[in-house]
């Protein structure tokens, strides 16, 4: 699945376990552009004690973002999985019916498929942040986008198997 065109939803949502910004930098101009109220930012590992949310929400804010548009998850969360169990109950409390769904382009098939999968009452659009290790797809052009190709490939494959 492809990234989808941004529309008008109750929330968006950036995934977490990208180190550049990008993601949340999406996800920030998505609020600020009026696709969405809210900023849910998910969480990853702990990185020198704080929470890889609130590390995410800093960088968004200290380049002109809107911090109290940004909620952050606390939960520690490893995987695609994982986040999607810790975040869709947040949404149904929140009464979010649509939301975007913000991620690596190379990671937006499967996000998409795993959000869809613990929450199909819920209505989810990929959106995908820029990835210069995407290649626009063509992964065997860069060693980096095909390390990229790789690792999703590999994730993918663990996912189907429930490993």
């Amino acid at each position: 699945m492809d990234s989808e065109n941004p529309r008008k939803a109750d929330v968006v949502v950036t995934l977490g376990g990208e180190f550049s910004g990008r993601r949340v930098l999406k996800g920030a101009e998505l609020v600020r552009e009026g696709f969405a109220p809210k900023l849910v930012i998910s969480n990853g590992p702990l990185f020198y004690g704080r929470p890889e949310s609130e590390i995410a929400a800093d960088f968004a804010a200290a380049r002109g973002y809107d911090r109290s548009a940004m909620i952050c998850i606390q939960n520690i969360n490893m995987s695609t999985m994982e986040e999607a169990r810790t975040i869709t109950p947040m949404l149904r409390n929140m009464g979010a019916h649509s939301v975007l769904l913000v991620t690596s382009p190379s990671h937006t098939a499967r996000a998409t498929r795993v959000f869809r999968q613990v929450a199909p009452d819920l209505e989810f659009h990929p959106v995908a942040a820029p990835d210069p290790h995407w290649c626009g797809g063509q992964w065997w052009t860069n060693r980096d986008c095909e390390k990229t190709w790789l690792f999703e490939a590999m994730k993918t494959v663990t996912e189907k198997f429930g490993i």
